[in-house]
């Protein structure tokens, strides 16, 4: 059963403007690199593209009691996923203390969200509320965390806004619809559960079952991936450890179709028109495209090149895939290696570009609404910020 926090009334239309300190803010010391260079990725040397290694972003564990503070010194805490703001004015992080931490495009915290959490337990996934959102409130957010737990923040005032407990569950899902009017949470428990945004209810509540149209219908096991589709917003798509890629009619509360295969294990579900992208956690065959229509697998994208000797061949083992806005680049990373690489859609995936994500692989990828750049996050708490 979901349990909620009631706002009070009129709370979303009544945020505060005034800013209010929840931490004392220490800004990151970030190297500031050269003036952008405009020449697509491809015409660039590796050691061009390897200059992202300059840009990394040391996240500091900041407390919002700062007499809890040790010594001053700075803790770590791993990225477990990242998300442009709708604007790409402003980046978000997820972090294994259960913190949501904003940063600008140079590097400093600007917010600082959920600091000093009693449980500390992850923060898994974030999403910004479409801009083509009706309310009028801006700049809100919805996370979700390994407590059950699912949040909506105002991020320039950093005040709570809603509060909802899914029992017993762990999310590690989260996704809007194109118009912002409902949003949906998965994880642990295999339930994907569907929520009106105005008023946060409960519309719609998928599960195991069995039906005539799908032998197969809902999940079995964890679910770590959702989406929704751009231009079909009743369409909702998720995916996790069951081998499957469920969609789902959200009008009918059922599942209309269903893919057999992807081995999920992050947020790594995505479409583009009537192609599926799904990054699976496996050796190889781990990017792929799906057609959306029929479910039929269009293509494996290798992720590397194949080795010479089988013995030196590196796992794929993917975390996270995307398209670019356009659907003109797919990327892609994992737990391989702790590269992220870029493939052109229109090249036959040819591979244009690839650089270093952190040291421990990546868990994490979105381009910014704008298309001109692309964040990871990594279990070593960095962030990298490429300029594409």
């Amino acid at each position: 059963m979901e349990k909620q926090e009631k706002p009070s009334a009129g709370a979303e239309e009544e945020v505060p403007t005034k800013v209010i300190q929840a931490a004392k803010k220490r800004e990151l010391k970030v190297e500031v690199g050269e003036k952008r260079d405009e020449s697509p990725p491809h015409h660039k040397s590796p050691k061009e593209r390897l200059k992202i290694t300059a840009n990394l972003r040391k996240l500091a564990r900041i407390s919002a009691d700062t007499d809890k503070e040790r010594n001053n010194d700075m803790l770590e805490a791993e990225v477990f996923c990242v998300r442009f703001s709708p604007d790409s004015k402003y980046i978000a992080a997820g972090c294994g203390d259960g913190s949501v931490r904003i940063f600008n495009p140079e590097g400093k915290l600007s917010y600082l969200l959920n600091a000093g959490s009693a449980d500390e337990l992850p923060t898994t996934a974030i999403r910004f509320r479409p801009s083509s959102s009706t309310s009028r409130t801006k700049n809100m957010l919805i996370c979700g965390n390994a407590n059950g737990t699912i949040e909506t923040w105002h991020m320039t005032s950093r005040k709570r806004i809603f509060k909802i407990e899914e029992e017993g569950n762990q999310v590690y899902a989260l996704d809007y619809s194109s118009d912002g009017d409902k949003f949906a949470s998965a994880g642990k428990d295999t339930v994907v559960r569907v929520y009106e945004e105005a008023t946060k209810s409960l519309l719609a509540t998928f599960e195991r079952g069995f039906t005539s149209t799908n032998a197969a219908s809902g999940h079995s096991n964890r679910v770590y991936a959702l989406k929704f589709h751009p231009k079909e917003k009743n369409i909702l798509m998720s995916a996790g450890w069951d081998n499957t890629v469920q969609i789902w009619d959200v009008r009918t509360k059922k599942s209309v179709r269903y893919i057999y295969g992807p081995h999920i294990c992050g947020d790594a579900l995505d479409v583009f028109e009537d192609r599926i992208l799904t990054g699976s956690w496996k050796s190889n065959d781990a990017l792929q495209l799906w057609d959306f229509k029929s479910g039929k697998l269009i293509q494996s994208v290798p992720f590397r090149p194949p080795a010479e000797d089988k013995a030196d061949a590196i796992p794929e083992m993917l975390y996270a895939a995307a398209f670019s806005p356009d659907g003109k680049y797919i990327a892609a990373g994992g737990s391989g290696g702790s590269e992220a690489r870029m493939f052109d859609v229109a090249e036959k995936m040819k591979l244009v570009d690839e650089f270093d994500g952190g040291g421990k692989g990546v868990y994490s990828l979105h381009f910014s609404g704008n298309g001109r750049k692309l964040a990871t996050g990594s279990g070593n708490d960095q962030i990298a910020v490429m300029d594409l």
